[in-house]
């Protein structure tokens, strides 16, 4: 009897203890609305991602490889161009299920428009070396920074490193520049940025990647030092908070204090002012959400907010579409990629 009742006090305290180290999760779901699927209205090629960042008051989104159609909509010779750019950018109106890419080629398909690259190629890569990218972070009316995946490509693209890029806004049309070369991070270090940015008003850019095996890692720096390589820090966990001393991919292993203590595909990141929460949307058989009141945590645990229809069986990269927010917070729209095909959600909170 005493045996048991100290190994059942033992085990109350481990719960508690845990129940202590995770906060609880406050996103509650009151109402979805699937808005349907987006595409360009200036062209035909269908794509992938579309994350959605700012610079000053103008939202735009970004890309993933694009592939040439004549008709989007329908999907009418799909493939024409089996690849038509590995990244691009476009320009989101008032209607959520369409936008303006901002550069476009006619060389393929016929002459039928189709999406270009919107951040160049650079001496030594090709079509086939890959360029992945994620949100634009707006650093002033004019500039932005975005971080970018290079990577190698064979049956599937693995990022290598990371870089760094400008965006800056000329007569009302983002133009993307690589001034850094290709990588400003190396192969062995983490892919800063693949799992999206964020301007916190603590007035640092945090910015996100994955470690081993779907584990977390994260990097930040001020925001007028964002193209200051050495403003950047790391964290180092709890004990030591964040460092200048950079992360190499090979030393994280199970465990390692510099894990954010959460696990975690490509999606995004977002400030929600009505939960007063950052929130990662995750994909694993639908989105989930995660919520914490630091970007570095401590991370709560995950719940599902969306169980979309799925054309491909390929549900992947939620993304936080912030220009369609209400003012309050409480109502958001979400994208997913499905393939080649873009779905949008519109998801009402309560409390």
């Amino acid at each position: 009897m005493f045996t048991h009742s100290l190994s059942s006090i033992f085990i109350g305290v481990l719960a508690a203890f845990a129940s202590a180290q995770q906060p609880s999760n406050p996103v509650k779901i009151a109402k979805t609305e699937f808005l349907g699927y987006r595409n360009a209205s200036n062209d035909q090629s269908v794509r992938d991602l579309g994350y959605m960042g700012n610079i000053g008051s103008t939202y735009i989104l970004t890309f993933g490889d694009g592939v040439g159609t004549t008709n989007a909509k329908t999907r009418t010779d799909s493939g024409c161009a089996f690849i038509t750019a590995r990244d691009g950018a476009g320009l989101p109106g008032s209607d959520p299920l369409s936008y303006a890419d901002v550069n476009l080629r006619k060389d393929l398909c016929g002459g039928v428009p189709q999406m270009a690259r919107f951040c160049p190629e650079l001496s030594g890569e090709t079509d086939s070396s890959g360029l992945g990218i994620t949100n634009i972070v707006g650093l002033n009316d004019t500039y932005g920074a975005l971080w970018t995946l290079p990577q190698q490509c064979g049956s599937s693209c693995v990022s290598q490193g990371a870089g760094l890029a400008v965006v800056t806004m000329k007569a009302g049309t983002p133009v993307c520049t690589r001034p850094f070369g290709v990588h400003t991070w190396g192969p062995d270090e983490p892919s800063w940025g693949q799992l999206g940015a964020i301007s916190a008003s603590d007035g640092h850019i945090y910015v996100y990647a994955n470690g081993p095996n779907s584990s977390v890692v994260l990097a930040r720096v001020p925001l007028e030092n964002a193209f200051n390589l050495g403003s950047y820090q790391y964290w180092h966990g709890t004990a030591a908070g964040f460092t200048s001393t950079r992360i190499k991919t090979a030393d994280l292993k199970t465990g390692s204090p510099e894990l954010l203590g959460f696990t975690a595909a490509q999606g995004s990141i977002y400030f929600s002012n009505f939960y007063n929460q950052y929130i990662y949307f995750d994909p694993y058989f639908g989105i989930f959400a995660q919520t914490a009141d630091r970007p570095e945590g401590p991370w709560s645990s995950s719940i599902s907010v969306y169980g979309p229809p799925q054309i491909h069986n390929l549900l992947y990269t939620p993304v936080i579409q912030p220009k369609y927010a209400s003012a309050d917070g409480s109502q958001i729209v979400l994208g997913w990629s499905d393939d080649n095909y873009q779905g949008l959600v519109r998801i009402t909170f309560t409390k």
